[in-house]
């Protein structure tokens, strides 16, 4: 499924044997049941706004790289850093790999756009899988924002947070309050007022 992307890989950035390792990582982040697994892994692409990279990812077009910023928005400079430092390379070759091996998997493992199921390893996977199976929970990565709040971002575009109605209330209190004072004043004369005007005979 990976071995001519791979070696494709090898030689465009001479990862020497470390290119079946980094994808190793890579799926067992992806397969990572604490996480979510494949589509809580696709949730943290959609989380960023990386929406329109993760369709192209799942349709039969042209795969969409990812840059150094969007790998950090996803995964965090942490995990890159843990990879790196795990396989003896450089940091931005990791992040140069990364952007473009990642949507290559997410391709490969979603044929016709067909993901897999919730809990499902493919077999074709297992074999990379095998040597970093404790390599998930080490790693650092930013939280992902619930699913429902990416889908509204990426619909609806950024928004400012509207005022709940208690906070409206409190915000109402001293308005309602203030005006009420000023009308009480405004009905009543003043005392200079009630002095000046002369006393009835």
């Amino acid at each position: 499924m990976f071995e001519v992307f791979l070696k494709e890989l090898t030689k465009r950035l001479n990862l020497g044997e470390k290119a079946p390792s980094l994808l190793g990582m890579v799926l067992s982040l992806v397969f990572d049941p604490a996480r979510g697994g494949f589509q809580g892994f696709l949730d943290r692409f959609r989380a960023q706004g990386l929406g329109d990279a993760l369709t192209s990812w799942l349709g039969n077009g042209e795969n969409r790289p990812l840059s150094m910023a969007q790998l950090e928005s996803v995964l965090g400079p942490q995990a890159i850093s843990q990879i790196a430092q795990r396989l003896d390379l450089a940091p931005g070759l990791v992040a140069t790999a990364l952007g473009q091996l990642i949507p290559v998997a997410i391709d490969k493992l979603s044929p016709d756009g067909r993901l897999p199921q919730a809990g499902e390893v493919p077999e074709a996977v297992r074999s990379y899988l095998k040597d970093f199976s404790d390599f998930p929970a080490s790693v650092v990565m930013p939280e992902v924002i619930a699913s429902s709040a990416a889908q509204h971002t990426l619909i609806h575009g950024p928004g400012k947070a509207k005022p709940s109605g208690l906070r409206l209330l409190w915000l109402l209190v001293p308005l309602l309050i203030a005006a009420a004072a000023g009308i009480y004043q405004f009905q009543q004369p003043s005392a200079a007022t009630q002095q000046a005007a002369p006393a009835e005979k």
